[in-house]
């Protein structure tokens, strides 16, 4: 599970920061097992949004318009909180999971698993990424 992102507005009185990874990329905060051993695929398997932090060239922070929405913990005070990283990536998951597995109630978490990984596509971006070559050598050795 990891996360990537989509989002990549920044408001023009945020002029001069960007968003650290472009969009369709994996979020800052994900990690993926690419410089691994090359015998073995790409990790994560499936990733969801998991928002984006912004960037100065220098140093990275968090910004509420690059990140996921959830309903907060003490509405009294705030209805909505930023939600963000692989935590929300998760959450989306998991959604998912139960959407298909409502929809599909005699099959196994194994199934269900199996069925989200295999739909999964690589973003244009994350293609870019790796290249048309390292790409194709993955699919080799599988």
């Amino acid at each position: 599970m990891g996360a990537y992102t989509e989002k990549s507005t920044v408001t023009p009185s945020l002029a001069g920061l960007t968003p650290y990874a472009p969009p369709g990329d994996l979020s800052p905060r994900s990690r993926t097992s690419y410089a691994w051993d090359p015998q073995w695929p790409v990790k994560p398997d499936v990733v969801f949004e998991g928002g984006n932090l912004l960037s100065d060239g220098v140093a990275t922070w968090r910004e509420p318009a690059l990140s996921l929405l959830t309903t907060g913990h003490d509405v009294t005070r705030a209805h909505l909180t930023e939600f963000t990283d692989t935590s929300a990536a998760t959450a989306l998951a998991a959604q998912l999971a139960a959407n298909i597995y409502a929809d599909q109630p005699t099959r196994w978490p194994e199934t269900v698993r199996g069925l989200m990984v295999h739909s999964a596509e690589w973003t244009p971006a994350m293609r870019a990424r790796l290249g048309r070559n390292t790409m194709q050598e993955k699919v080799d050795v599988l």
